[in-house]
């Protein structure tokens, strides 16, 4: 069996993609929100806000059209308690 060779940009791509990166968003909504918690195994919900809360930092970046609230685990996914780490420590 002959190894597979893969360039760096296609490795780059690859992992980038796993992680709902590239190429840009791909999900929207709040079935995006779940796809994307699923996805990358666990979004932690961060109750400190220093630039961004963490889980809004990650759920932006992969989510199209991702806003922000006051506690996404609620607005976003319900019931569904798909996001680790619900607090009501938070804003």
């Amino acid at each position: 069996m002959t190894p597979l060779t893969l360039s760096k940009a296609v490795m780059r791509r690859y992992i980038l993609g796993r992680q709902g990166l590239w190429p840009g968003r791909r999900a929207a909504g709040k079935p995006g929100v779940a796809q994307i918690t699923r996805q990358v195994g666990a979004v932690q919900v961060d109750p400190i806000n220093v630039v961004a809360r963490s889980h809004d930092i990650v759920l932006w970046g992969r989510v199209a059209g991702y806003r922000p609230q006051a506690r996404p685990t609620d607005e976003h996914v319900g019931d569904q308690r798909l996001l680790a780490g619900r607090s009501n420590a938070g804003g």
